[in-house]
C-alpha cells in the first residue's frame, strides 16, 4: 500500500464521514491535548459546543492511558469554528505511528488550516521550572519511526519534505505575543520526541541535553510531521510538568491530575487568545 492509498481507504473514510455529518465546517482550527491537558477545555470561552464520545465513531482508536479523555469536541470560538481532541493515543500504547497521526488527518480532511497541539513535558533545560509553558520552535525525532516511512513512491503525494523548520514561525510569533499579554513568560525550546513508555535515565538525559533538546516526551513529533505533509500550519506547546535532570528523573504519570485546574486555565487562555488573533 502507497501513503496515497492509506489516505484514502475505507476505514478512514468511514470516521471522516461520520464526522461530516457532526461537525461544522470549515473548520479554523484543530487543538489536540496532551495528557493532563484536556481540563483545558472546560475553561476556553466555546459557543455551539458538541461532544462527540470517540468510542462512537467507526474505526477510531482509543486512548488507555491516565490522563487522556476519549473525546472530541467541536464549537466556534470567538466566531471561529474548532475541534477538540480530548485525548490521544500514543505509539507505545502499541498502535501503528500513522493511527496516531489520525487526529491530524481528519482535520485537513474537515477544512481546518491550523493545528495547534499541546502536550505533557518533561524539562532538560536547566532554566526551566514546572509549569513552564514553552513554545515547540523545532524537535528531534528519536522514535525511530515517522509516519510517512516505508510506503512506495507515488508521484501525487511527495513525501521528501523540507522540515527545516515544521512550527509556524507566525504562529509561534502570535503565541509568543498572546502569551505575553495574558501574563506568561513563555520558554522557547527544542522537543524531543521519544517511543516511551519508560522514563529516560540519567545517561539519556545527559545525551538529550548535550545534542540540544530543552524537553522531552512521547508524543507531537509524528503529528507534527503528517502535518507538515498535508500543508497544515502547526504550533506546539510543551508544559512542562516535571524536571528531568542529568542526575535523576522523579515522576509520577499516576500523579498528574492533581495540577489540571490550574494548568487548564493557564493553557485555555493561550490557545484562545492564539486562536482569536490568527
Amino acid at each position: 500500500m502507497n501513503l496515497s492509498e492509506w489516505l484514502e481507504n475505507e476505514d478512514l473514510k468511514q470516521t471522516v464521514k461520520s464526522l461530516e455529518q457532526l461537525v461544522p465546517r470549515p473548520l479554523h482550527t484543530a487543538v489536540i491535548f496532551g495528557s493532563f491537558l484536556a481540563r483545558s477545555i472546560d475553561f476556553l470561552s466555546l459557543d455551539h459546543r458538541s461532544e462527540i464520545k470517540m468510542k462512537s465513531l467507526p474505526h477510531y482508536p482509543l486512548p488507555s492511558v491516565a490522563g487522556q479523555e476519549k473525546s472530541l469536541i467541536s464549537g466556534t470560538i470567538k466566531n471561529k469554528l474548532v475541534l477538540l481532541f480530548s485525548g490521544r493515543i500514543h505509539y507505545y500504547e502499541g498502535y501503528r505511528l500513522l493511527e496516531t497521526v489520525l487526529p491530524v488527518i481528519i482535520s485537513k480532511k474537515l477544512g481546518a488550516k491550523q493545528i495547534i497541539i499541546t502536550n505533557s513535558a518533561g524539562g532538560l533545560n536547566p532554566e526551566f521550572t514546572i509549569d513552564d509553558i514553552m513554545l515547540i520552535e523545532n524537535h528531534l525525532n528519536l522514535m525511530g519511526d515517522n509516519p510517512l516511512f516505508g510506503y512506495s513512491y507515488d508521484r501525487r503525494h511527495d513525501y521528501f519534505i523540507n522540515l527545516a523548520q515544521p512550527y509556524s514561525q507566525s504562529l509561534l510569533s502570535a503565541a509568543d505575543l498572546a502569551a505575553r499579554q495574558i501574563g506568561l513568560r513563555p520558554k522557547h525550546g527544542v522537543y524531543a520526541g521519544v517511543r516511551g513508555p519508560v522514563l529516560e535515565t540519567a545517561a539519556e538525559a545527559n545525551m538529550l541535553r548535550i545534542i540540544g533538546a530543552d524537553a522531552v516526551g512521547m508524543s507531537t513529533v509524528a503529528e507534527t510531521i503528517m502535518a507538515n505533509y498535508l500543508n497544515l500550519d502547526v504550533l506546539g506547546i510543551s508544559h512542562i510538568r516535571n524536571l528531568v535532570s542529568g542526575q535523576e528523573t522523579s515522576f509520577s504519570h499516576l500523579e498528574g491530575n492533581k495540577k489540571e485546574t490550574k494548568v487548564g486555565k493557564m493553557l485555555s487562555n493561550l490557545i484562545e487568545k492564539v486562536i482569536e488573533d490568527s
